[in-house]
């Protein structure tokens, strides 16, 4: 069994109770580009949980990274308009996620009134999730925000404090669509290149679990 299979089902193991969110194959399907895998997989997650936020900003999400701008607004739109903030750990990112994801598709429509209305509207729910919490997820789904804002400077703010709560995918800062104004930045790197230090460090502490069979037997 390859390192990359052990620690793959090992992340199974420990995301068991959370049912159908597993974000360690998600990552896996973005870095492969396995769009219509991980859509699929969204698709599943709002079947078994319809009422979780998390499961349409993650549909949303997929089919905005294909091109499916129309069905991907509708997701982010249904994400952002549910409540209940303590049913799940995801719900922030959910919600101030999706409204990243919604300006980020009114941005590249080009419609600048859509664009500073969607901001008056957005702003109140950013501000609410970021007073509510410290989370990782709270200050990444900030830095979507932002960076679809075009707002560099608070999306540079947020993923540092992301990367201080405990941030450990890199994936959802070298393929997020939101931080291509900011991907070239120093700041940007430096952050990056901490947070991939972080997933190494984690990946290692994995494998030596006595839980893992490196035997693959």
């Amino acid at each position: 069994m390859e390192l990359g299979d052990l620690w793959l089902a090992r992340a199974r193991e420990i995301a068991a109770n959370s049912r159908y969110i597993d974000r360690t194959e998600s990552a896996f399907n973005y870095a492969t580009k396995n769009y219509t895998h991980e859509e699929q997989m969204a698709r599943d997650g709002v079947d078994l949980e319809p009422n979780i936020p998390y499961a349409y900003a993650r549909l949303a999400y997929v089919q905005m990274h294909q091109g499916k701008n129309d069905v991907a607004r509708e997701n982010f739109e249904k994400a952002y308009q549910m409540t209940g903030y303590g049913n799940s750990g995801q719900i922030p990112w959910a919600l101030v996620g999706s409204l990243g994801g919604l300006l980020y598709l009114y941005r590249i429509d080009g419609d600048t009134e859509a664009f500073d209305s969607f901001v008056k509207r957005a702003e109140p729910t950013v501000k609410e999730v970021l007073d509510g919490g410290t989370s990782s997820d709270s200050y990444l789904g900030a830095a979507f925000y932002y960076g679809a804002k075009g707002d560099r400077i608070s999306a540079i703010y947020n993923l540092q404090k992301a990367a201080d709560t405990g941030l450990s995918t890199p994936l959802v800062l070298e393929l997020g669509v939101e931080f291509r104004d900011i991907r070239d930045m120093p700041e940007f790197q430096a952050l990056l290149k901490r947070v991939k230090e972080r997933q190494a460090e984690e990946r290692k502490a994995m494998l030596a679990d006595p839980l893992v069979n490196i035997s693959g037997s």
